[in-house]
């Protein structure tokens, strides 16, 4: 069974704007918006979801599966251009069969922010689920829909697994008649395909289609797991430095530090907390 995740969405907030023209024809992101600094705080402590809007958000989810699944390679810091240029390569094929972005330029532009910084804070056993909505030209009319599903970096890869393509949350909160609208977005299972998905490979662009709901897209050699890629403070590479063969508990220390020094070196946290937490890992030690 695909896991459904609910949204309370507020019928009035939305219909204002989706009602007020042209001038609010971005209706949706114009609500909250996604800025650099809302990114930062949520990468520091990402509990709940990161939303951009009533609907669209990341979120880090148990990704699920078969147990004997080799987990993901994450952490992973990847740039956002890099994630940009691979989310613009995704297809979806209509109902009406025409095909389709799943995500549009107006998109891309805050899906790009906010996977980048769920990745590089996400687990080996976790997924990233994600809502976005933006404006798709179907046969000559714009439409504004909803895609939702998993990403997730492995095998060298950004993987995107689908739950639901090109729905339109939007009328269905036009004809809400109360004041308030539970919405149900399906984010997909690793354990069986979504049949009402049909994903569009490109091969030109190296786009493999794993299963009919899931796109693998390749980055480049520099988007490296953050436990391998950062480089210790001084003082915790002395503190936890180890011989080849290490036990995994020395290991997971390493990481530990390991990450909280790429964290500071990018300025998601200050000097203060830094050596305040790096104080606690060594006495852990």
């Amino acid at each position: 069974m695909s896991p459904r995740f609910r949204t309370l969405v507020s019928v009035s907030a939305l219909a204002l704007g989706l009602l007020a023209g042209p001038a609010h024809a971005d209706a949706l992101t114009s609500l909250f918006d996604l800025t650099p600094a809302k990114v930062k705080a949520w990468r520091a402590a990402p509990q709940g979801a990161l939303y951009w809007n009533q609907i669209d958000r990341v979120e880090l989810s148990q990704r699920g599966g078969p147990p004997d699944n080799a987990p993901n390679q994450q952490p992973a810091e990847i740039g956002e251009a890099e994630l940009a240029a691979a989310l613009a390569k995704l297809q979806y094929r209509s109902a009406r069969g025409e095909v389709l972005p799943l995500f549009s330029a107006e998109e891309i532009k805050r899906v790009q922010m906010a996977l980048a910084a769920a990745l590089g804070v996400a687990n080996g056993t976790q997924d990233v689920l994600f809502v976005s909505t933006g404006p798709k030209k179907e046969r000559g009319y714009t439409r504004t829909l909803t895609a939702a599903g998993r990403a997730f970096y492995a095998d060298g890869a950004l993987n995107v697994l689908v739950g639901e393509a090109g729905r339109d949350v939007m009328h269905e909160v036009r004809t809400e008649q109360g004041s308030q609208l539970t919405v149900n977005f399906n984010h997909g299972s690793r354990a069986e395909a979504e049949k009402t998905v049909a994903l569009v490979a490109a091969p030109q662009a190296g786009v493999t289609l794993v299963r009919s709901d899931w796109l693998r897209v390749p980055l480049a050699a520099q988007a490296k797991s953050a436990s391998t890629s950062a480089a210790p403070a001084a003082g915790a590479a002395a503190a936890v430095a180890q011989p080849a063969g290490a036990s995994p508990a020395i290991k997971a220390q390493e990481e530990r530090f390991e990450l909280l020094k790429r964290l500071h070196d990018k300025g998601l946290i200050s000097d203060a907390e830094y050596e305040k937490k790096r104080e606690e890992l060594l006495k852990s030690i």
